[in-house]
């Protein structure tokens, strides 16, 4: 359905069922097909879309390690539930947001909530009611990473009552944005549908002052409308953008709808006020240098022939 909210595939639904009401039924179907196949182009892209996205959500679907009947057990991040004890190590995201009850030297990264890219070492320090979010150094919140140590925590909020889900419902709030393309064209069809009103309303009246037959004029009027409907730019819109999605694919990049490919195409800067924020959220070793020279890191990588060779320099 969201595939007819378009002004211009109102218009011309709205001249579909009036050459149907007229028993135009060769017009009424050629705007039909034309509806369907736009449609049908729409929704094979946006659903080829959406299925690599649910896939890659389901790649890195967080899980978690909790204690239930005195067991430890691994399950879906999403089944933890408020009073489930969480156990954490190094690597790990926090799968609610937890208060700790027992740590060693645990320093977690909270820099999807703060922005911050520096660690933040936690206690189990009691602390005031007012305390500052980002200053509950007993809380692990949901979403961030231990940089390294051990905990143990209790599950006291999950789901969108969690921090990080307080962040998600004012954002969802927001609600989305019309591009610029779907902004030129609800104005486009906004102006075509004037222009033809005033057309067909300014050629009825001049037949009619005519001594034309009111029905004959009715039915000019309506012809009229129809042929001044482009039902071709629709489907060449959509097969535009389609081609545009593909390409974008082949350059490893996943768009759910069509509309975005003309936003992300018109982007020429990115302001972000933290390195690696907008990346992988952390830092990465490009090159090392060493008594023995630069060594570029690659994906074959040899630490052990790098410290080798660091070790026969003399001194």
């Amino acid at each position: 359905m969201n595939q007819f909210k378009s002004p211009l595939i109102a218009i011309l639904l709205v001249a579909a069922v009036i050459t149907l009401a007229l028993g135009e039924f060769m017009d009424s179907g050629v705007i039909a097909a034309v509806l369907a196949l736009n449609a049908a182009i729409g929704y094979s892209q946006e659903r080829r879309a959406e299925a690599s996205v649910r896939a890659l959500m389901k790649l890195v679907a967080p899980h978690a390690r909790v204690l239930r009947d005195g067991r430890e057990v691994d399950i879906d991040g999403a089944d933890v539930v408020p009073g489930d004890v969480a156990l954490l190590q190094s690597g790990d995201r926090s799968p609610a947001d937890l208060r700790l009850i027992h740590t060693i030297e645990l320093r977690v990264d909270e820099s999807l909530l703060t922005g911050e890219s520096t660690v933040v070492s936690k206690s189990l320090d009691v602390l005031a009611a007012d305390t500052a979010l980002a200053d509950r150094r007993n809380l692990a919140f949901t979403g961030s990473s231990v940089a390294s140590g051990r905990a143990r925590g209790l599950a006291v909020a999950t789901g969108a009552a969690t921090q990080i889900g307080h962040i998600a419902a004012v954002v969802r709030d927001a609600g989305p944005r019309l591009s610029p393309l779907e902004v030129r064209m609800r104005r486009f069809a906004h102006q075509i549908g004037a222009v033809v009103a005033i057309a067909c309303v300014a050629t009825f009246a001049l037949g009619i002052g005519l001594g034309r037959p009111a029905p004959e004029m009715f039915f000019v009027a309506v012809a009229l409308a129809v042929a001044a409907i482009p039902e071709g730019l629709p489907v060449v819109l959509t097969v535009a953008l389609a081609v545009g999605v593909r390409r974008m694919a082949k350059r490893n990049a996943i768009l759910r709808r069509l509309n975005a490919v003309e936003t992300l195409g018109s982007t020429s800067l990115i302001g972000s006020d933290k390195t690696g924020t907008l990346t992988e959220n952390r830092m990465t070793v490009l090159e090392l240098w060493s008594a023995s020279g630069t060594h570029a890191f690659t994906s074959d990588f040899d630490v052990a022939a790098i410290a080798r060779d660091a070790r026969e320099v003399p001194g």
